[in-house]
Parts: structure tokens; sequence; C-alpha cells
């Protein structure tokens, strides 16, 4: 019922401000210059005033339908991905003998706001800097920092071999069922993403498939609004 009345409300208005348009001005002036009937000028009238009752109802349904749209827009989460690769800048000078590195890409079109990594917690602490803003379609580097040491800086290997039983304790640590590359074994890492975005707060949570070399992966869990 609330609906309905709201429906029935904007179609009042918007046809209002229909009918007080120079439409019958010019159905009277019609008529006048070409000697029209009373009979004429009531009908002329009554069609006008029906086929603006239908273009009111249109555009109050129209305005209601892209309420509802920028609605759900605001509360669909925007894509957003940790992704284990070069950066950029690190591609442009063929990096690729160093230890790809975590970036957050935005693959939606709303910027976000306030990105965190929340840390890692092992027998060491692996944290990550706040990010205030990523804009639509970008890559951000995360930086994490560990017993005094960068990511910008140091490998992330570097974090987990020293962190390894700790992670094996969790049981986030699988052997290969065909070992290869530098390790008979990987880790599963669960890790979450927290960030801002269209007045409303969004978490994602990953898995992190880390394996000493270039096979390492992000796996999407799920995600949700939080407030």
């Amino acid at each position: 019922m609330d609906v309905l009345r709201l429906f029935g409300w904007a179609l009042l208005k918007r046809w209002w401000a229909l009918m007080s348009c120079a439409v019958f001005t010019f159905i009277g002036l019609y008529a006048v210059m070409f000697e029209k009937s009373n009979h004429w000028l009531i009908g002329a009238s009554f069609s006008a005033a029906v086929l603006l009752f239908i273009l009111a109802a249109f555009l109050a349904w129209n305005d209601e339908h892209k309420a509802k749209l920028d609605e759900m827009a605001r509360n669909q989460q925007p894509d957003v991905a940790l992704v284990w690769d070069w950066s950029e800048d690190q591609k442009k000078i063929k990096a690729s003998d160093t230890e790809k590195i975590i970036l957050i890409e935005n693959r939606s079109d709303r910027y976000i706001y306030n990105v965190q990594i929340e840390p890692v917690k092992l027998s060491q602490q692996l944290a990550f800097d706040l990010i205030n803003e990523i804009a639509p379609g970008k890559q951000h580097a995360a930086l994490g920092r560990w017993n005094g040491k960068s990511s910008g800086q140091t490998n992330y290997l570097y974090f987990f071999a020293n962190n390894e039983q700790a992670a094996v304790n969790n049981g986030w640590v699988f052997k290969k069922l065909q070992p290869q590359g530098l390790s008979d074994s990987f880790m599963k890492i669960p890790m979450r993403l927290t960030y801002e975005s269209g007045g409303a707060k969004w978490q994602c949570d990953f898995e992190f498939i880390y394996d000493i070399g270039d096979e390492s992966l992000f796996l999407k869990k799920s995600g949700q609004r939080l407030a």
C-alpha cells in the first residue's frame, strides 16, 4: 500500500505539472482560430488530459525505476580482487626475476576508499598499510610490514618461510601430490579485505594459495556488505 500511495502521489504531481503546460492554451487558440464548437473544445481538452495522464504515469514509473536502479547499484558490491602479480612499473622494467607482489585491483566502475587488508597473524604479524582510495579500473600495490621489514624491499617469502611452523599449526600447510617447483608443500592463507564505496562498507574473503615461486594465486571465497 505504501508503494501504491507513493506512486499515486508522484503520478499526481507529474500530471498536475503537465496539466499546467501550454497544451490547453494551444487547444483554445486553435478552437478560436478555426471556429471549433464547444463540444469539440471539451473533447479535445479531455483527450489531451488523458494523454497527459498516460505520459505522467510513464514519467512517474520511470522516476521510480531509475531510483530502484540507483539503489541496486549502491547495494551491489563493487568487484574488487586481490591479485598476485608484478606491478605495471615492475613489468615495464622487466623485473620478472623478483617475487610477485600483492595487488588490490578495483575492477568496478566506482571509487573505493579506506582499503585495508587485515593482518595475517602467525609467529610474527604481517600488517598492511591503509590505502586511501583506488580509482575505477586501477590497481594499487599492498605494502605489507613485519618484524621491521616491508614488502617494498623484502619478498613475502621471508615472512612465510620464517613463520612456516605457525602456519603448520594453523592447518595452512599442505603437501603437494606431485612435488614440483622449489618446495614440496604450499600454503592456504585466509585473507580479508575491507573497503568503503557508495556510502557502504564492504568485506571480501580470499584464500591465498602461496607457493614458493610464481605459481601463487588468490581465490575469492565470499563478499558481503558490513554497514
